[in-house]
């Protein structure tokens, strides 16, 4: 379904709102917890964004090129959304820390996130 790509696309711009909304001193947090969330941040987009393409791309090799075109499409199309899911799901962790934390190594983790989301995760005719 290709409404899940842009679902998810319209939920990471509504997020990103809503962290750039929440006030600065809303949320004090101790230096060590900032540093330690921002390492968590990391650490889940370095792995998930490798983690979604080479699943999917393992996943769509392995379909038996006996079956017919429009299972072939179906697995395809479930694959395609496990990816999306997978960057976006670390999009929308980033954007939730960025609003805790206002940390601006939290913004480059969700550029990061929404260029892998927008250019590498979209739906390709073939």
């Amino acid at each position: 379904m290709i409404r899940n790509y842009y679902i998810s696309i319209a939920i990471a711009a509504l997020l990103g709102i809503a962290a750039c909304a929440v006030p600065a001193n809303m949320i004090t947090l101790c230096p060590d917890v900032v540093t330690n969330l921002e390492r968590i941040s990391m650490i889940l987009l370095l792995a998930s964004i490798p983690l979604a393409l080479k699943l999917f791309q393992k996943k769509t090799e392995m379909i038996s090129p006996d079956i017919s075109e429009e299972e072939h499409y179906n697995i395809s199309l479930h694959w395609a959304n496990v990816r999306i899911w997978i960057v976006a799901s670390a999009l929308y962790v980033n954007e939730a820390l960025f609003a805790v934390t206002k940390n601006s190594s939290m913004i480059f983790c969700c550029l990061i996130a929404a260029i892998v989301l927008v250019f590498f995760c979209r739906y390709k005719k073939r």
